[in-house]
């Protein structure tokens, strides 16, 4: 399981990056506000540009990445490629053209978020599409979306926090909290759903080839619940930061989207652990 953490990493990062830019670009879209949304971009793009890193290891020569676009028509790792780049290109874009204008381009921001639904909904069907049968259902598209959500969105709340000072910091902070809220919920209601199919599948067959093949049910079912149990202590830390009223949140909002990470990392790696 250790050469796929690259992996592990690459998928968490880039739907954590898409969580984060659809919260920015849902208060960008629903306030008209722009100035305030330079910094949630960039950490987007930071979160990418990882993510994006991360899987020239699992490739293990970078120049392969060229050799995995040559099936874009028939190939659903060969369209991964294509939106992952295509979606931190247009991110890079964004940034780039602001640094230039001052300004973003809605047209530009609404393409970006668009390729980002598209990029998890590609990265959702490469294990749709196997032979592993935990994959193979709407459970995929349940667990990567709840990555996206919760972890992407906490992300994209911390980042505004990080704004500057402002006259209407706090009306903005009020919107994106909001919005955050909404993300989260769907979020853990989606993990909880998994969990349960999980936990109800996990001692069938796990693939539809001849040779049969089975998880290691206690090991999965323990990463699935600590993922649980890490995502319950980072809503405990919001209430926390909830009580602060604004005051000193970034170290406690940091600690957050730390042992969010953390979490869907394991999580991930519980995903993974479906196909062995």
């Amino acid at each position: 399981m250790m050469h796929e953490w690259p992996l592990i990493i690459f998928t968490t990062l880039i739907q954590v990056s898409i969580g984060s830019y659809l919260l920015t670009m849902c208060y960008v879209f629903n306030s008209k506000e722009q100035s305030h949304s330079l910094i949630p971009t960039m950490a987007s793009l930071a979160l990418g540009g990882l993510g994006l890193l991360s899987s020239i290891f699992h490739l293990g020569n970078p120049w392969h990445m060229f050799n995995t676009m040559n099936n874009v028509f028939s190939s659903w790792m060969s369209r991964e490629v294509l939106f992952v780049g295509a979606y931190v290109g247009l991110l890079s874009l964004n940034v780039f053209i602001y640094w230039l204008r001052k300004q973003f381009y809605p047209l530009l921001q609404a393409l970006t978020a668009g390729i980002g639904i598209l990029t998890v909904f590609v990265m959702s069907n490469i294990y749709v599409n196997s032979l592993f049968v935990l994959w193979a259902t709407w459970n995929t598209y349940s667990a990567f979306w709840a990555t996206a959500l919760m972890t992407g969105s906490l992300m994209s709340l911390l980042a505004f926090s990080l704004t500057p000072h402002s006259p209407d910091k706090t009306e903005m902070m009020k919107k994106v909290t909001s919005l955050f809220i909404t993300f989260a919920g769907i979020a853990f209601i989606l993990t909880i759903f998994n969990f349960i199919y999980v936990e109800r599948h996990l001692t069938e067959n796990l693939t539809r080839a001849i040779t049969a093949r089975y998880a290691d049910t206690d090991f999965v079912e323990k990463l699935l619940s600590f993922r649980i149990m890490l995502l319950v202590f980072v809503f405990g830390i919001l209430h926390y930061v909830k009580k602060l009223e604004g005051k000193r949140t970034t170290l406690p909002l940091v600690i957050a989207c730390l042992i969010s990470i953390m979490a869907e990392l394991i999580g991930r790696l519980g995903f993974f652990s479906l196909s062995i």
